[in-house]
């Protein structure tokens, strides 16, 4: 991921593919990692973690 362009669309994706091989979550989880990396980066953060 390039910082200047941020997290795109297909690389959420991406990461998503990697964890799921059923494409319903796919979709779900390419959208949770889409809006964590938004909090992440409109809070300042210096991590961001989903806990249990």
């Amino acid at each position: 991921m390039d910082p200047r362009y941020g997290l795109l669309p297909h690389q959420a994706y991406w990461l998503a593919n990697f964890l799921y091989d059923d494409p319903a979550l796919v979709k779900q989880a390419s959208k949770v990692v889409a809006r964590l990396y938004d909090a992440f980066v409109d809070s300042g953060a210096s991590m961001t973690e989903i806990n249990p």
